[in-house]
Formats: C-alpha cells, structure tokens, sequence
C-alpha cells in the first residue's frame, strides 16, 4: 500500500471516530480512538510519512434496560416516571467499527 494511501485511511478514521487496533512487536491494543495524528514529509525519508499519533483506549460497553422500583420513588417535582438505564463492559469484540492498523501497512 502506498504512503498516501495509507495517510488517507488513517485521516479518515480519526475524522470518522473509528475505534482501531495497533498492533505492536509487543503488544495488541484493541479499541483505541485516535485522539491527534499528525504528518510529517521529509526530503531525508523520501515518499514515507512520519506520523505523530495519539490514541486512547475506549471502553466499549453494552446497553442493558433494567425497571426501577417503585420504591424508588419519581423524579422531580412533577412526580413523572424517572425512566430506565444501565450499562455494562461488553465482553470481547471490537465495537464493530474497528480496524487492524497492521493490515494497511500490508
């Protein structure tokens, strides 16, 4: 895959706030959000970007509806029903939108 391409790609998840995995020498690090990218082009490196990147991990969760007790009582001054929510860590996966950096740089 050319540089440009790969500089394409990489803008393009962090404008659409995909959630990526890089993958080290090392380690595997999956959902991460890319919080800045910045490119570099230099005559010493040729065609090669140099990319400054910062990522963050996101924890990506699972909805879940729960009722509340009555018991509980309404919320504010007109009594209404105070709804439902809940949310727990989901377990594995990407979050659907992720992408594995190592695979665009073939």
């Amino acid at each position: 895959m050319r540089a440009a391409d790969v500089k394409a790609r990489l803008k393009d998840a962090y404008r659409k706030r995909n959630l990526v995995t890089v993958v080290t020498n090392s380690e595997t690090f999956k959902n991460m959000g890319i919080a800045s990218i910045n490119f570099q082009k230099s005559v010493d490196i040729g065609y090669a970007y140099q990319i400054a990147i910062s990522l963050l991990k996101v924890e990506v969760t699972q909805q879940k509806t729960v009722g509340i007790p009555a018991s509980y009582g309404k919320s504010g001054a007109t009594g209404t029903n105070a709804g439902k929510a809940s949310t727990k860590v989901a377990s594995g996966g990407s979050g659907g939108a992720g992408s594995t950096l190592a695979n665009w740089f073939g």
